[in-house]
């Protein structure tokens, strides 16, 4: 599943070790993208202008104004195993390290973001760093007032259970929203949570996940969608990505063995909009796979990486019309892109 899968991120300043320090640079950024798992680069949302921003670190995303950008970067010390979360200014500055964590989001506002760890989750205010723990937090609700998160336990496969929570900001009231022990990844959207339902073939299995919706409060729980759920050809369902701005329209993927194909969906109803772009073999090459990424604020364009299946080197990252159309070039030797949702 990739909701909540970005795993230990580094938020900095660029212009600190590491990071690039050009003689001039933009106070923003729209794109976001990785190359060769050994650095990140920003760029303009259309790919252009495109520059070195840290060295040495992968998995960057920038904050919804485009003014902040995070990334995971291992240490240094040899088989330390650590990859840390820092924050940095897209225009330069120092690079601060947040600590350890196994996941993260920014508030839409961009004055906050959320990293998880084991023990539950850590708020971080935008730009003093003051910090603020929380039972979870993995997905701000709109108005950036209260934070969706999955409370899960269990070791083994057979014995793994998970439920959806919210906790509000302002008090700390922490409300349940699911009973049902087989619910995880909520992602907030205006108007209603989409989270993933899991099912267990058996107890040597993976997961088979289907989307469904459910209101803030706790009532309107619903089925939104399914996907491939046949194992022998490692499909195992659906995973939610994001939401646009306004609500209506999400950007899901088939998750497999080795990518996760967009999947687009206009929400309450969960009709289907399919991207065909893996049959376009002038952009998918032989050999090659397409995995959903990102979904434009206003809902019109999918971000969507495409290469081979086997490594990271020569990956393209390409913007698809969310109604379908001819796809659109971005970056080339890039992956793991995200855009700024301002």
């Amino acid at each position: 599943m990739r909701v909540g899968s970005m795993g230990v991120l580094a938020l900095v300043a660029l212009g600190a070790s590491g990071i690039a320090s050009p003689a001039r640079v933009d106070t923003t950024a729209g794109l976001v993208f990785t190359r060769n798992d050994s650095s990140v680069w920003v760029a303009r949302a259309d790919g252009s202008h495109a520059r070195l921003a840290v060295r040495g670190a992968f998995e960057g995303k920038l904050s919804p104004d485009g003014r902040w950008l995070a990334y995971v970067r291992p240490e240094d010390r040899a088989g330390s195993g650590r990859t840390p979360l820092y924050v940095v200014r897209v225009a330069g500055g120092k690079a601060h390290r947040l600590g350890e964590a196994q996941g993260y989001t920014w508030s839409p506002d961009s004055a906050r973001l959320v990293f998880t760890t084991p023990r539950g989750a850590v708020l971080v205010e935008i730009p003093s760093l003051a910090r603020r723990a929380l039972p979870g937090g993995e997905t701000f609700s709109p108005d950036g007032k209260a934070l969706a998160f999955s409370r899960t336990s269990g070791g083994g496969t057979g014995a793994y259970r998970g439920d959806i929570f919210i906790v509000h900001l302002s008090g700390g009231r922490v409300q349940q929203l699911t009973h049902d022990h087989h619910s995880v990844g909520p992602l907030w959207g205006r108007g209603w949570i989409v989270y993933h339902r899991f099912r267990l073939p058996d107890a040597n299995a993976y997961s088979i996940t289907r989307l469904r919706l459910i209101r803030p409060d706790g009532t309107g729980d619903r089925a939104l969608a399914r996907g491939g759920e046949d194992g022998s050809l490692a499909q195992y369902g659906l995973a939610a990505i994001r939401f646009s701005a306004g609500g209506t329209r999400l950007l899901a993927c088939t998750t497999s063995e080795f990518h996760c194909p967009p999947v687009m969906l206009t929400v309450p109803d969960g009709r289907k909009v399919e991207s065909r772009i893996e049959k376009n073999r002038s952009v998918v090459r032989p050999g090659e796979l397409a995995t959903a990424e990102d979904l434009s604020s206003d809902g019109t364009r999918v971000l969507v990486d495409v290469g081979p299946f086997d490594g990271s080197a020569h990956h393209r990252l390409y913007a698809i019309p969310f109604r379908g159309g001819k796809p659109r070039l971005l970056v080339r030797e890039a992956n793991r892109g995200s855009w700024a949702s301002r």
